[in-house]
């Protein structure tokens, strides 16, 4: 091939004399290094300053942490001693007899709560121990009622005094105890005059009264406990006096003799002393 190619047509604006000439190769730039701009006085002690800084952070750092490690190894240390020393004081003669003495009085106290149906039958259906049943059931009581933390004190004490002398009366209504069924009633009657009187000075007795949730389950339960029968007493002492003469009860009718109407003995002097078949009346 020629050195150069003629062009027919349009001239290109490199044509000369009908040819187009060889490319030229480009020059490639040479790169120039940055310049680099010399920092002024104050950066120069700025990033020296800095590097001081992080120099001084980073010797606090491990300083710290030095310090923490042998903290903890003085910590360790004591905790080991302080376990070393209990090992050594529970292995001491009076506590060993301390710890017998207690042991012994916890046996007690277990046989002690033994004694009660309820207690086991709670011990049995909740699988706790007795004793602690009855320790976590006290502190929670104190917490509910005498301190009254949750407001609860009022709901409390209404459901303890309703919910075991109704379970009460339903076992009496089977058994047919003439005197344990009088108390029971009685007790009911002074129940229902305790709710009306808080009905009527709702948060006045609580507030006037101190520990007034408490006094009212330890006076309720009174009245309503079998053993003591405090219901009856109070009626004895206050009510009957206020009542009066009741009216006589109605003669039961004699149905094995013949007819007539068997003489029934005065409450007061019930139970009698022996009647062997009652009295009839023609």
């Amino acid at each position: 091939m020629s050195a150069a190619t003629p062009i027919v047509g349009d001239v290109h604006p490199e044509v000369v004399d009908g040819v187009i000439p060889k490319s030229q190769p480009t020059a490639t730039p040479i790169a120039q290094p940055p310049t680099t701009v010399p920092a002024s006085p104050s950066q120069a002690i700025g990033t020296r300053l800095r590097g001081v800084s992080n120099s001084l952070n980073s010797a606090r750092s491990s300083v710290a942490v030095t310090r923490a490690r042998e903290h903890g190894a003085k910590v360790s240390a004591a905790l080991g001693g302080a376990r070393q020393r209990a090992v050594e004081l529970g292995n001491h003669p009076v506590a060993v007899r301390a710890q017998g003495i207690a042991s012994a009085n916890a046996n007690r106290a277990r046989d002690i709560l033994g004694r009660s149906e309820t207690i086991r039958s709670a011990e049995k259906l909740t699988g706790i121990d007795r004793l602690l049943l009855v320790i976590g059931g006290n502190v929670l009581f104190a917490l509910l009622v005498p301190y009254n933390i949750l407001g609860l004190a009022h709901p409390i004490t209404t459901a303890l005094c309703l919910a075991g002398p109704t379970y009460h009366a339903a076992m009496l209504l089977d058994d047919g105890n003439i005197g344990e069924i009088d108390n029971i009633l009685l007790y009911f009657v002074f129940f229902g005059l305790v709710q009306t009187i808080e009905s009527l000075a709702a948060g006045f007795l609580e507030a006037n009264i101190p520990k007034y949730y408490t006094i009212k389950l330890f006076i309720l339960g009174y009245l309503g406990h079998p053993r003591w029968k405090g219901a009856s007493k109070i009626y004895d002492v206050t009510l009957r006096k206020l009542v009066g003469n009741r009216a006589a009860p109605i003669p039961a009718v004699d149905n094995t003799s013949g007819g007539g109407y068997a003489v029934q003995p005065d409450k007061d002097d019930w139970p009698p002393a022996a009647v062997s078949s009652p009295t009839v009346i023609s």
